[in-house]
């Protein structure tokens, strides 16, 4: 199970609890418990006095369990801690925001379909399927931050074009330098340099490769989504498919944080003396 996955899970289920205690259901049963075990206490001869506060336990405990398992709720619930935990504030460009948005609806969506199972095997495999869709969105989230910097990072130009300089300017003194020990340290600072530049391009062609995967790789995960809801009508081959699926997802997301891993790496590299 992904980290996030079970701190969402966790932070959903006192947010749920938080959520019941606030209703307008929960102020009217506290409110009446109180006012009848203080106004009329006995309405019979053989009404004990505990008996309202038990009720309204009873019918506290009622509320808080239709709360947790609300499907509306638990969307609005997930659909704020989401927004918590991968802040979508940080990602500055529109269109790049708009992405992750779409991937939050999917998960949202899916997590309202599923708290409107009936309790069974298909609901228990959903929920065990949930994680790795979970860990794919933060990885997506990661992708886009990355993306979303290096729309607004000056940094990388700026050494790119320092790189550049620097190249043609020792270039030029190599044409002239005719003592051996300078060469040897002019011909190092340009394998340096040549290294800088490497590392750029490779930074350049991982964002444009990642930039050009965003829309499908968001269209996969929707697939993804569709996948499992599907398994509400595939019964009879219920635990091969859940294989299956736990598979893809699986492949799926770890191919994402590959993704993000190298591009984290390059971008250091390329700023270690931007």
């Amino acid at each position: 199970m992904s980290d996030l996955h079970t701190e969402l899970h966790k932070k959903a289920q006192a947010a749920a609890i938080q959520y019941a205690v606030f209703r307008w259901e929960s102020a009217v049963i506290l409110a009446g418990t109180l006012l009848l075990t203080v106004l009329l206490p006995h309405p019979f001869s053989w009404w004990p006095g505990w008996a309202w506060p038990a009720l309204g336990a009873i019918a506290l405990a009622a509320v808080i369990f239709s709360s947790l398992t609300d499907a509306d709720t638990g969307a609005k619930v997930l659909q704020q801690l989401l927004e918590e935990r991968l802040d979508p504030n940080l990602i500055k460009d529109e269109g790049l925001r708009g992405q992750l948005f779409s991937a939050f609806t999917s998960l949202v969506q899916l997590e309202s379909w599923r708290l409107d199972l009936p309790s069974g095997a298909v609901k228990t495999h959903v929920e065990s399927l949930i994680p790795h869709l979970t860990a794919w969105v933060e990885q997506y989230f990661q992708l886009l931050r990355y993306l979303d910097t290096h729309r607004r990072d000056f940094r990388i130009e700026q050494r790119r074009e320092q790189v550049n300089e620097e190249l043609k300017t020792l270039a030029a003194r190599r044409r002239f330098e005719r003592n051996p020990q300078m060469l040897t340290r002019l011909d190092e600072g340009m394998e340096d340099l040549g290294r800088d530049w490497t590392t750029l391009r490779l930074l350049t062609a991982d964002l444009r490769l990642a930039e050009r995967r965003l829309s499908p790789q968001l269209q996969g995960f929707a697939a993804d989504i569709q996948s499992v809801r599907e398994l509400q009508t595939q019964t009879h081959l219920l635990d091969e498919q859940v294989v299956y699926l736990q598979g893809e997802l699986q492949e799926h997301t770890e191919r994402l944080r590959e993704q993000v891993t190298r591009i984290h790496s390059t971008y250091t590299e390329a700023l270690r003396r931007a």
